[in-house]
This record gives structure tokens, C-alpha cells and sequence, in this order.
């Protein structure tokens, strides 16, 4: 009995680890999206800026 009980807590063990290996790659991905569209945002400036520069070229 000691054994399975040994056997089932090593099993949650290593699925609380590849569960936290899953959200750590997650987070690295969005954490890389954000970085880039950051990148982006500070190039270009924001949406309304280039709005209101196209509005006041227009008129």
C-alpha cells in the first residue's frame, strides 16, 4: 500500500511539473508577443496619432 501510495504522489509530482513547464512557455511566448507589438507601437507611435496626422494632412 505505502508503495502505491509512494508511486501516486510521484506521479502528481511530475504532472505539476510539466503543468508548470506548460504555463511557463506560455507566459514566455505572450511575454515575446508583447515585446514585439511594444516595438512596434513605440516605431510607429499609436493608431490615433497617425490618424489625426492623416485628418490634418487631408485637410
Amino acid at each position: 500500500m505505502r508503495v502505491i501510495s509512494m508511486w501516486y504522489e510521484l506521479m502528481e509530482r511530475t504532472r505539476h511539473i510539466l503543468v508548470n513547464q506548460e504555463i511557463q512557455e506560455r507566459w514566455w511566448l505572450d511575454k515575446t508577443h508583447f515585446e514585439k507589438i511594444r516595438e512596434e507601437y513605440n516605431k510607429k507611435g499609436s493608431f490615433l496619432e497617425l490618424a489625426v496626422k492623416a485628418k490634418e494632412r487631408a485637410a
